[in-house]
């Protein structure tokens, strides 16, 4: 990866997304601000804040970059079949509707790998 700094950052904006939604729904109608309160704002703002830092720290670091080179551990297939199975686990608790959605999903990320394959054997790069 030639940039992990915006992969932080990005991880880094879903934590401030995920710390305000649980602000606005959960804590901002509490009558009374507690121990419990301050816990649940400073825990998400502070990982923030982490994140935030390890994302200009990794930005900052220069590496040259010799040449382009093909990483075989990056498939977007291979994620998206985990994420697949993920939400058909969590489905078994939720419902059936989910377990559907993981499974469209499933059978999207397994013709990925399979595309992937095919174009690994034949020499190329895939798409």
């Amino acid at each position: 990866m030639s940039r992990p700094g915006i992969a932080l950052g990005v991880w880094a904006l879903f934590l401030l997304v995920l710390g305000a939604v649980l602000w606005a729904i959960f804590l901002a109608p509490a009558p009374k601000w507690g121990y419990d309160v301050l816990l649940s704002v400073a825990l998400p703002s502070l990982a923030v804040l982490g994140t935030a830092a390890m994302a200009l720290a990794a930005a900052r670091r220069r590496r040259p970059v010799a040449e382009a080179e093909a990483v075989t551990d990056l498939s977007p297939s291979s994620a998206l079949t985990a994420v697949a199975l993920c939400l058909m686990l969590i489905g078994t608790e939720v419902g059936p509707w989910l377990v559907l959605f993981g499974g469209g999903l499933l059978l999207m990320g397994l013709g990925g790998l399979r595309r992937e394959r095919r174009a690994e054997r034949a020499g190329e790069e895939p798409q």
